[in-house]
């Protein structure tokens, strides 16, 4: 067929076996790949997503609010499966973002956790008003945002 294939032969007497395996990693070009989107403006909170993830998802990041939701509104009938957002970024905070979520029923297409150092009560309970799927609070460890990232896309439409 064309395609670069490994092919071991083992023998065992007067029987022998064949094995082939196909050395293409996917078949899914990188569109078709469910994506997480990640928004925060630390580098080191994306960079910790990426690493952690990029083997199994497409990572799309937003520094910004505004960037945020220009992905959103690219990837929300396609493939992006989790929404995991700071509440305090620049040019456009994390609860501007819940509420154009709200204001555009899209936390029915698209699940989203909040990742934060927020820890007053009044934020907490202000960010989980939304109907957030849960909330990370910084800082945090592999394991920590392996659930939160389970649990997001767990709720998605796009993870069928």
């Amino acid at each position: 067929d064309g395609k670069e294939k490994l092919v071991c032969v083992s023998t065992n007497g007067s029987s022998k076996l064949v094995f082939v395996m196909n050395l293409a990693t996917s078949s899914l070009g990188e569109e078709d790949r469910k994506a997480l989107l990640i928004a925060d403006d630390s580098p080191v909170i994306t960079k910790f997503f990426k690493k952690l993830f990029q083997d199994d998802y497409e990572i799309l990041v937003a520094t910004n609010g505004k960037e945020a939701i220009e992905i959103v509104e690219e990837y929300k009938d396609k493939n992006l499966v989790g929404f995991f957002c700071d509440l305090m970024m620049p040019e456009m905070d994390g609860y501007e973002v819940l509420e154009y979520f709200k204001n555009n029923n899209l936390f029915e297409k698209v699940p989203v956790s909040i990742i934060s150092g927020e820890d007053t009560q009044d934020g907490i309970e202000k960010a989980t008003s939304y109907g957030v799927v849960d909330m990370l609070q910084k800082p945090f460890n592999e394991s920590a945002a392996r659930t939160i990232v389970e649990r997001t896309i767990s709720f998605s439409p796009n993870n069928k």
